[in-house]
């Protein structure tokens, strides 16, 4: 094998190596999304909150529906649970 041989060969490793450890990356969903609208529904027993446009949110241990009435304007940060779940992990209150 000669010297331009090995330094492709190498190369062509290096390079599927790099793909490898990188392509989970380019295929993950963005890591969290966010949502504005009038709150229609609380339900405390489920830990959910109901959007105007009629999504709901669960709301992640770490995220209390304290201070939200039904009509508040509110901005949600979210993520995707693996069964589909839209999990609250921020909210602010807009109006």
């Amino acid at each position: 094998m000669n010297a331009s041989s090995k330094a492709a060969r190498i190369a062509a490793c290096v390079l599927a190596l790099s793909l490898s450890v990188l392509s989970p990356l380019a295929i993950s969903p963005a890591s969290a999304d966010e949502a504005a609208g009038a709150v229609t529904a609380i339900d405390a027993d489920n830990a959910t909150i109901t959007l105007d446009d009629g999504t709901v949110f669960v709301l992640s241990a770490e995220v209390s529906a304290d201070g939200l009435e039904l009509g508040s304007e509110v901005l949600l940060t979210y993520s995707e649970g693996d069964n589909g779940t839209l999990i609250v992990t921020a909210i602010e209150i807009t109006e």
